[in-house]
């Protein structure tokens, strides 16, 4: 499912205090997921959203907040990128900065696992960054000021963080 909204009913104060009290809703976005879905969205929506212009950018926020039902005080992008893909796409990354968005950058690692003697590749920056986005979600359904979190992505991956999070 493309974007998952989450409506926040809270009892608990068990939070994290380094979200303002104003921020009531959150946007967390997985940027493996990021290009995939603007090309769908793209496609069923009629929409040409370019992520290389910021006005385009700009504008798909706001897409996803109509399509929310709210403004969203804090968006939060989560990926992987090797040095390469740094360089490649720092541009980009300095455009999401200034639109106020925070970055979460993880280094990605490629490794190798030996299973019955058989090399087998492991995809680690993924795997890093969907652990950092499930964990993400949690600590944000727990802030007693979050009224609704929303999920930009395109797997069922985060299915148990989302229904945990409810």
């Amino acid at each position: 499912h493309l974007l998952t909204v989450l409506e926040m009913e809270q009892e608990d104060a068990f939070a994290s205090s380094y979200v303002p009290d104003s921020v009531q809703n959150v946007l967390i976005i997985d940027g493996s997921y990021l290009v995939i879905g603007i090309r769908e969205l793209n496609q069923t929506n009629e929409t040409s959203f370019r992520l290389e212009r910021e006005a385009s950018l700009k504008k798909f926020f706001q897409f996803l907040e109509i399509l929310c039902g709210h403004p969203h005080q804090k968006i939060v992008f989560v990926s992987a990128e090797d040095y390469d893909g740094m360089t490649r796409h720092e541009s980009f990354y300095l455009k999401m900065q200034k639109m106020g968005v925070e970055l979460d950058i993880r280094e990605y690692k490629f490794k190798t696992s030996f299973v019955a003697n058989v090399s087998v590749p492991k995809d680690q920056g993924l795997a890093e960054v969907d652990v950092a986005i499930a964990i993400k979600l949690l600590d944000y359904a727990a802030m007693p000021n979050i009224q609704t979190l929303s999920l930009f992505a395109g797997d069922r991956d985060f299915l148990d963080a989302v229904n945990y999070s409810q």
